[in-house]
């Protein structure tokens, strides 16, 4: 057995100079018991090869984690590899690595090419006999893409009734087989799963009676003497990569293949020998029935692909398409509406027909107006959405993330232009209802900076609030609507300032009738031709372009600040900045 200072000697001389005219091959090793145990088990292995096929060394690159190993294999690190059969049967799908020869395990002295799952708890545990007992128990096992240390104990379990979601919990021990066993001991879990032979192999390194653990849904097997709670399937691959040439990897078969039990390879390897491939077929259909791997979405049609992977993304598609339709029938009525008013206040014919020529122009600038605002977010929703049906299979879940936020974020916009139109819908129809009541005016100032302090820090803007602290400055207003136009006035500082740049606010006193709350920017200003229409609907600014908004947040805040007895004016400067300023009812008028 090679000894730690043997096995850093080893290292030393792979990576020596003395070996650099050889050509190096690498060989991918899952270190499902750790990276130190596994080259003190297959560096042997790997010196054979290299003494027995000249003119090449063999050097391993054991890896934990199966993530992390299927990375590396996409990334052509590996010549060769070694690793569990659902392991290879990914790797064999996604880059065409193929099989060319199957370990022959060593166990109590005998060859085995086949190995299951054994799922165990503590022999004291008599509320866990069978599968059914896992329900509202905490598992721990291997990791999501074991082998035998999750998958084949997986299909069993779902096979006997129980599901995942039934588990109190289930915990992943990061690839360490040992790990499982030690938390199961530990009880910080109550049942544990790994691969055939772990049991035996732990108790006896540790002096460990196992007959301290019970065996769950326990199977007897010709000719396997080891615990197992599950069918058995082919043992571990010795696979050879696509850029690997088939001379070598004839060599490389024919080598192991020629190793017997006393050689000193299989000895330190704890194996007998290797045999031609196995059948890997059971493996296949297994990641099939559980959906793993490259197997993720087999036999699902479209309704089952949406409902299984984008649901929630269904759901909000579905509700902005019902929205965007209750929107154009309402667009569709005020247009009859616009029609018939201009109809009935007609005097003489030629006076209602300039009323209707400018009735018509308004009623498409808004139409087109409001079109392409809708259209803007939707044709984002859908390219968005579409993406992610025809592109699934090859989407990574960053780029998945990306696509939904996109989605989220054009729906909040679309949701945001509908309110703004219910909003003018119920001013306009004399049913939006006011409380009006006392309030402080820096209190509630101070809410709605707090509301925009995200949009600020976004922009590196910063909010100086010149309000006296003390100041019991108290107006009648109803506070929702106050909040609304508050809030809707320094988003459009905001949004219009220049980066890096101050919001102001303060007040000032207008006789005794009125508090006037100013909210003054640095930006790039409003020409005098542009401050006469800011306040009509739809109108938005031209200064800036790719600022989102709908164009009605202005018209709404005047109608609301008129409702209540006071008025907003504004006044600005191209090239220095807007000051806008409310003129609210003070409580002394």
């Amino acid at each position: 057995m090679y000894s730690s200072k043997k096995l850093i000697f080893l290292w030393v001389l792979i990576t020596s100079p003395i070996y650099s005219s050889a050509d190096t091959i690498t060989i991918g090793i899952r270190a499902h018991n750790g990276v130190s145990k596994a080259l003190l088990k297959w560096q042997a292995t790997a010196d054979y090869l290299t003494k027995t096929i000249p003119g090449h060394k063999f050097v391993l690159q054991p890896v934990v984690g199966l993530g992390e190993l299927m990375q590396a294999v996409e990334e052509n690190k590996f010549d060769f590899i070694l690793t569990n059969p659902s392991s290879f049967v990914e790797m064999q799908i996604r880059f065409g690595a193929t099989a060319i020869v199957t370990l022959k395990n060593k166990r109590q002295g005998k060859p085995y090419t086949r190995f299951g799952s054994v799922i165990f708890t503590l022999e004291d545990r008599n509320d866990i006999n069978d599968i059914l007992d896992l329900k509202d128990k905490v598992v721990v096992a291997v990791s999501e893409r074991a082998f035998g240390g999750w998958r084949v104990a997986l299909r069993e379990i779902l096979n006997n009734g129980v599901t995942v979601d039934e588990f109190k919990q289930i915990n992943f021990s990061g690839g360490i087989q040992y790990d499982v066993i030690e938390l199961v001991i530990a009880r910080a879990a109550d049942v544990g799963i790994v691969r055939t032979d772990m049991l035996e192999k732990f108790t006896a390194e540790k002096n460990i009676n196992i007959k301290d653990f019970k065996i769950i849904n326990q199977k007897q097997t010709a000719d396997f003497p080891f615990y197992h709670s599950t069918p058995l399937y082919p043992e571990w691959a010795f696979s050879k990569m696509k850029r690997t040439s088939e001379d070598l990897s004839k060599k490389v078969a024919l080598a192991l293949l020629a190793i017997d039990s006393s050689q000193q390879a299989a000895i330190v390897g704890q194996y007998v020998g290797w045999t031609v491939p196995e059948d890997y077929g059971p493996v296949h259909e297994l990641m099939k029935e559980l959906r793993v791997g490259p197997y993720v979405n087999y036999n699902l049609n479209f309704f089952e692909l949406i409902n299984s992977k984008y649901r929630f993304e269904a759901v909000v598609v579905s509700i902005l398409f019902l929205i965007m339709f209750g929107v154009v029938s309402y667009i569709i009525v005020l247009n009859r509406r616009l029609e018939q008013r201009v109809l009935t206040r007609t005097v003489d014919l030629s006076h209602a027909k300039n009323e209707a020529d400018k009735a018509n122009l308004a009623k498409s600038d808004f139409l087109s107006r409001m079109s392409h605002e809708l259209r803007t977010p939707m044709n984002a929703i859908l390219g968005y959405a579409q993406l992610i049906e025809y592109k699934s299979e090859k989407m990574d879940q960053t780029q998945q993330k990306e696509f939904i936020g996109e989605i989220l974020h054009a729906g909040g916009h679309l949701l945001d232009l509908i309110n703004d139109l219910l909003d003018v819908a119920r001013i306009e129809a004399g049913k939006y209802e006011l409380e009006v009541e006392q309030v402080v005016l820096s209190e509630i100032v101070c809410e709605c900076i707090a509301l925009v302090m995200i949009l600020a820090d976004q922009r590196n803007i910063k909010i100086d609030n010149q309000i006296p602290e003390g100041s019991v400055c108290t107006v009648l207003i109803d506070k929702r609507s106050f909040k609304q136009i508050l809030i809707n006035l320094l988003s459009n500082a905001i949004k219009y300032n220049s980066e890096n740049s101050t919001v102001i606010i303060n007040t000032e006193k207008s006789g005794n009738k009125y508090c006037i709350l100013n909210v003054i920017d640095s930006g790039d200003g409003i020409s005098e031709e542009q401050q006469k229409v800011i306040f009509d609907i739809f109108h938005r600014s031209t200064a800036r372009s790719g600022v989102e908004g709908s164009g009605v947040g202005l018209a709404i805040s005047k109608q609301l600040i008129d409702s209540m007895g006071g008025k907003l004016v504004v006044k600005s400067e191209l090239g220095k900045g807007s000051k806008f300023s409310l003129y609210v009812l003070s409580k002394m008028s």
